[in-house]
């Protein structure tokens, strides 16, 4: 998120006691964007974009909310990740946050580009675009501006390129990567407008004439951006008003040549190509420019296997599970509406089949409908109530909760489990009247007796509460789960089941037509790939990475080439065996360093790591990123903690934090690790976290729930009872 107004005084110090304000990123006519301390996530440097209250309008904050849901639901390199949704307190100012991208302008960055950067720049920029415009979303205001350069740290590239063919290099980048922003404007393909939206150095015909657009009036847009990066100057003399809208009208720009006679020929005809008049003289989409690339400069005759085109195996969104989030919205709005006699709801489903991305996308429209979504997962449910208390602070307080005081002091003091059960309740219950709320346990199936004794009490309450002076409390409880099993004061809860069901031959053939290409996969491996997956998408997914890692499919150019048949290739016949495949082509470092990471149970940091297997932090590092272009690691956030300058408000350093990217390799792990071995990993743990430096991501309460849980598995006495909760 960023704009080109120059900075000026934030408005804000801190939002909803959770966003500390370091410094306003940029202004627009509509809003303001703020870099953030996130108290609750120090380990992610965040982006706070808000309306300005004079700016609120229903059309414009409906625009806000859409444009939210829209990032909330889409993943990809060139996207920035979008988080929470809320409203300040006290104000009727609307607000959301991404991660930050530490970048700059397109324009700017690209000052002094050689002409192969410029390619690379380029391809980066069609492939983001390409994705959104397989999603059905037209961007709209695509120009400098909204396209960012996010530096690589001392101009490293991101993948060896050794690994990469021509085209991978570029679209993984060797001079940063491109992120696309601003997505305010964004619409449906054809929509027609009755206002000329967007910007007119860079609008397309078609938009000033007011006539319905589909996704080549964005390639205009990318055109003219293109054009001005390599020229450095704009096409058209005309500074704004009706001369230059009649010139995207009526005037030819002149060939790029003029300006830079090194670039490639295929580059002056792509762009001469995206700036046609017509609609129907432009490429069809940017898969086809991409092709149209990729051919021009050779990059087709190399079919070499990249190890890390396993990270953009992914279809980017939710598919096939609208009417099971339409049930749990309309859930969510009969107890908005006080008019549910159920507690909540509770999927069940099998590893992979799609209940957390569910999960994700029930959160985001719970927040823009102004509900508060508490997330409870990972070692929280698995522990005592401390954690589980600190989640519940993260959720009311982005939803802009007044009097978490209470909490907060008790949280401070390491109270009894059985006070925090009874606030925690008390204060769900009382927030459930002011504001609705939905408190989501993940992986329920493992959660301790501490969270299920709570859950259950709160199951009780809200079937038992009756209508006080101020309202009925508006609370859902939201249970994800892998089993169908339940306790049997939940099975008496009326809580509605949702089981999430296998993809049918046909939608899993849809599935994989979005990761590879409508024409990608011959039918005879697309039979095969449907029958070993049973519908499982989580392991469809799976399995398009072992084929691409075992190198039994390759890329070439902008296509994926498939072997005419599968007959031969030992295909994993589950998410967990697929798991253990992949991770079987580990070598021994790689292997202790997951190992570690899926017992962490959460994020851990790249010291943390290194402290554990004795090793150097650079040898780590290499391995981390070899895990997670397997996709076995996810990076989940750059740490600006309390590193971050107050004065200047800058972040002083960035470490990245790690995870497991799917569960299943933790479950995987854990059954190949003996008791022994376990412990012995807490145990190192435990002392890794110990010696943290104080200016890691973990500090107080927080570093004492890990270093008891770790000290616990460890089975040492004495450790745990240091930091345990009295």
């Amino acid at each position: 998120m960023t704009t080109t107004v120059a900075p000026a005084a934030p408005r804000h110090e801190m939002i909803n006691s959770r966003y500390r304000v370091l410094r306003e990123l940029g202004r627009g006519g509509m809003g303001c964007v703020y870099l953030v301390e996130d108290l609750c996530f120090k380990a992610r440097p965040t982006a706070l974009k808000t309306i300005l209250p004079d700016a609120a309008s229903s059309d414009f904050l409906d625009r806000f909310r859409v444009e939210f849901l829209n990032l909330s639901k889409l993943t990809h390199p060139s996207l920035t990740a979008a988080y929470d949704f809320g409203q300040i307190t006290g104000t009727n100012e609307h607000f959301y946050t991404t991660a930050f991208v530490e970048g700059v302008d397109l324009l700017e960055g690209t000052e002094g580009a050689t002409a192969d950067q410029l390619v690379d720049v380029i391809t980066q920029t069609l492939s983001g675009i390409e994705f959104l415009h397989s999603h059905g979303i037209l961007h709209n205001d695509l120009k400098p501006a909204n396209v960012l350069l996010e530096r690589l740290p001392g101009g490293a590239p991101s993948t060896n390129p050794v690994d990469l063919t021509r085209l991978e290099a570029a679209v993984y980048g060797r001079v940063g990567r491109v992120k696309i922003i601003d997505f305010g404007l964004l619409s449906a393909e054809h929509t027609t407008w009755r206002k000329i939206l967007g910007t007119p150095r860079y609008i397309s015909p078609e938009r000033i004439l007011r006539t319905a657009a589909d996704r080549r009036s964005d390639l205009y847009s990318l055109g003219m951006l293109f054009y001005v990066l390599c020229a450095r100057s704009h096409p058209f003399a005309a500074e704004g008003g009706q001369s230059l809208l009649q010139m995207h009208l009526k005037v030819d720009p002149p060939s790029l040549a003029g300006h830079r006679p090194d670039l490639p020929r295929v580059i002056i005809d792509l762009v001469a190509r995206l700036i046609r008049k017509d609609p129907n003289d432009r490429f069809d989409s940017a898969a086809a420019a991409l092709e149209f690339l990729s051919g021009g400069l050779g990059w087709a005759q190399s079919a070499s296997p990249s190890r890390s085109r396993s990270l953009e195996l992914d279809p980017g969104s939710m598919m096939f599970r609208d009417s099971q989030l339409q049930l749990l919205v309309e859930r969510f709005r009969q107890t908005a509406a006080s008019a549910s006699s159920s507690p909540g709801a509770v999927i069940q489903g099998p590893s992979g089949i799609g209940k957390s991305r569910l999960a994700g996308d029930f959160r985001s429209i719970v927040q823009v409908e102004g509900g508060a979504f508490i997330e409870v997962g990972g070692a929280a449910v698995r522990g005592h109530l401390l954690p589980v208390m600190e989640r519940v602070l993260h959720g009311l307080e982005t939803s802009g909760s007044p009097g978490l005081e209470a909490l907060r002091e008790l949280g401070g003091s390491r109270g009894a489990g059985g006070e925090i059960a009874d606030l925690l309740e008390r204060k769900l219950l009382e927030e459930a009247v002011r504001v609705p709320v939905v408190i989501h346990f993940d992986d329920f199936q493992d959660a301790s007796s501490a969270v299920r004794r709570f859950v259950l009490e709160l199951v009780h309450a809200l079937c038992s509460v009756s209508v006080g002076e101020c309202g009925k409390p508006r609370l859902m409880l939201l249970l994800s789960r892998r089993d169908g099993k339940a306790d049997g004061a939940l099975k008496a809860a009326d809580l509605l089941a949702i089981e999430l069901e296998p993809f049918s031959s046909e939608q899993a053939r849809e599935f994989l037509e979005r990761i590879f290409g409508r024409e990608a996969i011959p039918p005879e491996p697309l039979r095969t790939l449907v029958s070993a997956a049973a519908g499982n998408p989580g392991l469809l997914l799976e399995l398009a990475k072992y084929l691409v890692e075992q190198n039994h499919v390759r890329r070439s150019g902008t296509r994926w080439l498939f072997p005419a048949t599968l007959a031969g290739i030992s295909l994993p016949d589950g998410v967990g065996t697929a798991l253990k495949e992949r991770m079987g082509t580990l070598d021994k470092s790689p292997r202790d360093s997951l190992k570690v990471i899926c017992v962490a149970c959460e994020p851990i940091s790249l010291q943390v790591l290194a402290s554990c297997l004795s090793m150097p932090e650079k040898r780590a590092n290499q391995i981390l990123e070899r895990l997670g272009e397997k996709g076995l690691v996810a990076v989940q956030a750059l740490d600006g903690s309390s590193a971050a300058s107050r004065s200047g408000g800058e972040l002083k350093r960035a470490t990245r934090v790690y995870r497991v990217a799917h569960d299943g390799a933790r479950i995987a792990v854990a059954e190949r690790l003996t008791v022994e071995q376990k412990r012995s990993l807490h145990q190192s743990l435990a002392r890794a976290f110990e010696a943290a430096p104080e200016d890691s991501p973990y500090q107080g309460e927080r570093l004492h729930e890990i270093l008891a849980f770790h000290w616990r598995e460890a089975g040492n006495l004495p450790g745990f009872l240091r930091f345990a909760p009295l």
